[in-house]
C-alpha cells in the first residue's frame, strides 16, 4: 500500500468513527445532528426537541415556506443551521457560538424585491432564532 492510500484508508476510518459518535434524531421536516464531547452529552431533550418543533413552525411561517433543511448541527460551544431557498437558487446560514450570525450564499443569485423581502425575514428571524438556540446551547454546555 502506497502513502495515498494509506492516508485515504485513515481518512475514512476517521470518519467512520466521527459518524458513530454522533446522534441523529429526525423531527417533523428536519433533523438534528448532536456531536458529543467530553461532558457533552449528545441525547435530544424533551425542551430541544419542542423547540427544534417550533424553529421549524416559525420559519416557514415567518421566513418561506419553501426550505429544503439541512440537519442542525450541535456541538459543544456551537450550533449551525441551513437549508436550500429552491426559489432563488440560494443556501441560508445560522451560526450560534464561534462564528455568529446569518448568511446567504448562491451562484447567480437574482436581486429581485422578493429575495430582499426574504432576506430581510431571515435576518430578522435570526434574532428569535439566536434567543432561544443560544440559551439551549448554554444549557447543553454548561450542563
Amino acid at each position: 500500500m502506497n502513502y495515498y492510500d494509506e492516508t485515504k484508508d485513515l481518512l475514512k476510518k476517521s470518519k467512520l468513527l466521527r459518524e458513530q459518535d454522533e446522534s441523529k434524531y429526525t423531527i417533523g421536516n428536519g433533523s438534528i445532528v448532536i456531536y458529543p464531547d467530553e461532558g457533552f452529552d449528545a441525547t435530544l431533550t424533551n425542551v430541544e426537541k419542542t423547540n427544534f418543533q417550533q424553529t421549524l413552525t416559525e420559519f416557514t411561517q415567518q421566513v418561506t415556506n419553501m426550505a429544503n433543511f439541512n440537519p442542525m448541527e450541535i456541538r459543544k460551544g456551537s450550533l449551525k443551521w441551513s437549508g436550500q431557498l429552491p426559489k432563488f437558487n440560494a443556501t441560508f446560514y445560522y451560526f450560534i457560538g464561534d462564528k455568529n450570525g446569518c448568511a446567504i450564499s448562491g451562484d447567480m443569485i437574482k436581486i429581485d424585491d422578493e429575495l430582499i423581502k426574504v432576506v430581510q425575514a431571515l435576518t430578522d428571524y435570526y434574532k428569535m432564532f439566536t434567543a432561544r438556540w443560544s440559551k439551549l446551547l448554554t444549557d447543553r454546555t454548561n450542563g
